[in-house]
């Protein structure tokens, strides 16, 4: 029992109340690197949480409780310690020590642990979106390799903004966080902001911008806004394409009438805000429009009005990004001045086509 006790004191976890949701939180609070991990469990009809939190550093390397879900009262908890094998404790507080890889005299009752499904995921993408992170945040939702929770990998986000990801995914049962303060190359979802300076622009094509914006000044809001808005139409398309990907027809049709609403109306939130700042891009460049050519008719879209919905995605996110790409070039590129002349020409219709392939989904209010 004295050992039992060094290796608690050395791993800073309470030795006198193992098994206190307070001893465990105090625990978890100063890991530096942590994935969370959280299920239900039903055993002889009686429904428990299983909690557990995993650190590749120190001694104590994963912890977890098993809480009653009627009153969340931890019943018994589970401590693997580096080289000194798994430690179980039980609410009747007798300790169980084994060996790695020796299993547990103990006899324990059979439990069913729930695989992971469609509304699992769908409840993770709302409560995101709550706080906005389903939008441009560099985060990515897969299963785990046993199918059994919803794993959301963050990459280079703040504390504050990983703690606020916390706080709304907690009450969601097998949702595990892994986070990571590097920020990889190709993270899906990421969009690199460009650089905004209007410098590059030939002489005779600023000039032109300017008379028709109404100087300097104005030429550098417009920039500012329409680039801020096009970066947050490509995030929000992107976001369109998560759910179209995680929720094809089928998988739609077989949810819960309830998670059907759910999933309805955060399409509805990404196609308004679209509608919206294409429609704002749109009369921002207005005045440079129109010196310009009349604009080509929007090209119609590829769905049929009984297609489903996720058909238009891929549509509208390469309309997005194609957008992205001219205003852009033109507002913060380099490039002589026919060229210039052809983007203005050029980007009405892209304009009109993105607003048409949005609107084709059926779920904007106009």
């Amino acid at each position: 029992m004295a050992h039992l006790r060094t290796l608690f004191a050395v791993a800073h976890y309470s030795w006198r109340e193992p098994l206190s949701s307070q001893s465990f939180q105090a625990w978890r609070s100063g890991l530096k690197r942590k994935r969370d991990y959280v299920s239900v469990i039903e055993s002889s009809g009686k429904k428990s949480y299983h909690v557990r939190t995993d650190s590749p550093n120190g001694d104590l390397r994963s912890a977890a409780l098993t809480l009653r879900a009627e009153d969340l009262r931890p019943t018994s908890g589970s401590f693997d310690f580096l080289g000194e094998g798994t430690v179980e404790i039980a609410e009747t507080d007798s300790v169980v020590e084994s060996d790695a890889g020796r299993s547990s005299p103990q006899v324990t009752k059979r439990s069913t642990e729930y695989p992971v499904g469609p509304a699992d995921t769908l409840h993770v993408l709302s409560a995101l979106d709550s706080i906005g992170a389903d939008v441009g945040e560099p985060l990515d939702l897969t299963d785990d390799s046993t199918h059994r929770h919803v794993v959301v990998h963050a990459y280079g986000i703040t504390r504050e903004r990983q703690q606020q990801i916390e706080n709304v995914l907690k009450p969601l049962p097998r949702v595990a966080l892994n986070f990571d303060t590097a920020s990889p190359a190709g993270i899906p979802g990421q969009h690199v902001s460009p650089e905004t300076l209007t410098s590059s622009i030939p002489d005779p094509m600023r000039h032109q911008l300017e008379a028709s914006l109404g100087g300097p000044a104005a030429l550098q809001e417009v920039t500012d806004r329409v680039l801020d808005a096009s970066a947050t139409v490509v995030a929000r398309s992107r976001a369109l394409e998560v759910l179209a990907s995680h929720f094809p027809p089928e998988v739609e049709a077989e949810l819960p009438l309830q998670d059907q609403q759910v999933l309805r109306g955060l399409r509805h939130t990404h196609l308004q805000a679209l509608n919206r700042l294409v429609e704002s891009t749109r009369t921002k460049l207005k005045p440079v429009f129109t010196t310009s050519p009349v604009p080509p008719s929007a090209p119609t879209t590829d769905r049929e009005p009984s297609a489903p919905w996720q058909t238009t995605v891929p549509s509208l996110m390469s309309s997005a990004q194609e957008l992205d790409q001219s205003l852009n070039h033109l507002l913060a590129g380099s490039y002589s001045q026919p060229q210039g002349e052809e983007l203005i020409r050029r980007l009405p219709g892209e304009i009109e086509h993105l607003l048409a392939v949005i609107q084709s989904q059926g779920t904007v209010e106009k």
